[in-house]
């Protein structure tokens, strides 16, 4: 497969060659937000440069210019729509030698002399080249399509944007009348530098086959979509070396990301990405992020974001993969807490507890503190998401990351102790009621033949012995979910000895050594023996049975919600 990749603005993309759209690729589709989205990118916000990811092409034959798109079909007729407005634009301000300048890329010669145009879309012929790809449109009453009247709206779309730009140069009161022309003249050419210096890479293959292999992979894989690469070349533009033999952007962005992928957590770096920002900026989702990124990045702050993003990552994988990090004396609880929103699978929280971390290593909050707002959070998602499944909710997102964000801006450690009161009060009122965790718990099922609970079982057991014993040592790695009533017990349905009432954390020793197969007064008598604490409903029954199971049940429930994980 031979294949051609250069990274080169659209001024150089149209050299190339004559680009046709098969008629079996999907129409145009791009809706006004999308091409009014587009404006903004790359004309509106001013940029030196702009990348607007991969196009793939392949050949169409050794003895043609023709060159058939298979990936990019939606942002090149965007632009080659957006370069016809402009020119048009160019001649109804009497700039005809402009006006004349673009449309030779618009339409040229080819080896034979005859006029073409640069871009042929076959679904929308004839509409495309008569009415949009022409200087002066041949025809003006088309059957409207909803593929053409969508290319008519991203025309008109970038007409009306330039008139309004130059309505504004031409009744600004800064601007001397003898003045207007040429301050018109400029934007219309600043409008043209800035689509035909739009960066792609550009993947040209021998045929089809190549092509499509190519597109599949790219997409497959995301590397042209991932918001981390797309940062990474922002930052190559900002951070340029003096010398030619140090690359600035690689000895600093390779570090940065192997703290990432070196992670036995499968860290997404896109992920990491998104959360650092929702911790210090405004709230954002994924697809928007790198737009975001764009805008906060310059060559004045690019040394400081990126070292900030470094700094950032070792903490962000901390929190996914706690053990990477070292955490003793009182910064415990919190490795105990991470490894808890682990055991739990939730994520909504993590902005919030980024900017924690970072608030901790900077000493902006006492590790007290983070302790206690960590155990909020944990609070809140075992009884709100984990036990009662409670549908997960944008607005608890925002809310997260609304406070994170606060918690980094706060100026003194009062205003980010208030943050975090504030907070733990929303928790608080989302918090379910003792009846929705009763119902929740009854539902909590572990055994040979229910396994999906298993890590959301174990996780409320080792707090319930936790709670049992406090200030006891204990070794969960160790200890193994005994069932009181056994599993290959007669009498009690499956339901009943996979219940949350019927199991207990023991250390594996005496589980496998000791209880097996013995009756619950035996059992009893070696856990009472072997010092294992047991609550007062094991403790106090004589016989085990499903009444007891029941009974402990809502037992757990109650403390659950009335202790162990409430928020007061």
């Amino acid at each position: 497969m031979k294949i051609e990749s250069n990274d080169c603005p659209i001024r150089q993309v149209f050299k190339q060659g004559y680009f046709v759209i098969p008629r079996f690729q999907r129409p145009y589709s791009w809706d006004r937000e999308q091409v009014e989205e587009f404006w903004a990118d790359t004309i509106s916000e001013k940029p030196e440069q702009y990348f607007i990811g991969s196009m793939v092409f392949f050949k169409l034959g050794e003895d043609t210019e023709d060159i058939a798109v298979v990936d990019g079909q939606q942002r090149l007729t965007t632009i080659v729509t957006s370069l016809c407005a402009l020119r048009d634009v160019m001649s109804e301000h009497g700039l005809l030698a402009l006006a004349n300048g673009l449309h030779n890329i618009i339409e040229k010669k080819d080896v034979n002399d005859r006029p073409r145009f640069c871009l042929k879309t076959e679904s929308s012929y004839p509409f495309f080249q008569e009415c949009i790809l022409q200087k002066v449109p041949q025809k003006k009453d088309v059957p409207a399509r909803e593929e053409e009247e969508r290319l008519r709206a991203a025309y008109e779309y970038a007409v009306g944007r330039m008139r309004q730009d130059l309505e504004g140069i031409k009744t600004s009161s800064t601007i001397k009348k003898d003045g207007i022309p040429g301050k018109v003249e400029e934007y219309l050419i600043a409008v043209r530098e800035r689509l035909l210096g739009l960066k792609v890479i550009f993947v040209l293959v021998d045929n089809e086959e190549d092509a499509y292999t190519i597109f599949e992979t790219l997409n497959t894989r995301g590397k042209d979509l991932r918001t981390v690469d797309l940062v990474k070349t922002h930052f190559a533009r900002h951070l340029r070396p003096e010398n030619d033999d140090v690359d600035t952007l690689k000895d600093r962005w390779n570090p940065l990301m192997e703290i990432i992928l070196s992670s036995d957590a499968s860290i997404d770096p896109d992920s990491f990405m998104l959360h650092w920002w929702l911790s210090r900026e405004d709230y954002t989702t994924q697809k928007m992020l790198f737009k975001k990124f764009r805008r906060l990045v310059t060559r004045e702050n690019a040394n400081a974001v990126l070292n900030s993003l470094k700094a950032d990552a070792a903490r962000y994988r901390a929190i996914l993969e706690p053990v990477s990090r070292r955490w003793i004396g009182d910064h415990g609880p919190i490795k105990r807490s991470l490894e808890g929103f682990l055991a739990l699978g939730v994520e909504q929280q993590l902005p919030m507890v980024f900017s924690l971390i970072r608030e901790l290593d900077g000493s902006g909050l006492q590790p007290t503190a983070v302790v206690a707002a960590l155990r909020v959070i944990e609070n809140f998602h075992f009884l709100g998401s984990s036990i009662t499944a409670r549908r997960s909710s944008g607005g608890t997102s925002m809310m997260y990351a609304s406070h994170a964000r606060g918690l980094f801006r706060a100026p003194t450690r009062h205003a980010k102790q208030k943050q975090l009161s504030d907070l733990k009060a929303k928790l608080r009122d989302r918090m379910p009621t003792l009846d929705e965790v009763r119902l929740g718990f009854n539902e909590l099922r572990f055994s040979k033949n229910f396994t999906k609970q298993k890590k959301l079982v174990r996780y409320l057991l080792e707090e319930f012995d936790t709670t049992l014993a406090p200030g006891r040592p204990a070794d969960y790695s160790r200890m193994t979910i005994e069932h009181l009533a056994p599993q290959s017990g007669r009498g009690l349905g499956g339901d009943h000895v996979a219940s949350i009432g019927n199991l207990m954390l023991v250390p594996a020793t005496i589980n496998n050594n000791e209880l097996t197969n013995k009756s619950f007064e035996a059992k009893k008598a070696i856990l009472k023996k072997r010092n294992v604490p047991l609550d007062p409903i094991v403790s106090g029954a004589a016989t085990w049975g499903a009444v007891q199971i029941r009974q402990r049940t809502k037992w757990m429930a109650d403390q659950a919600h009335g202790k162990i994980w409430a928020i007061k």
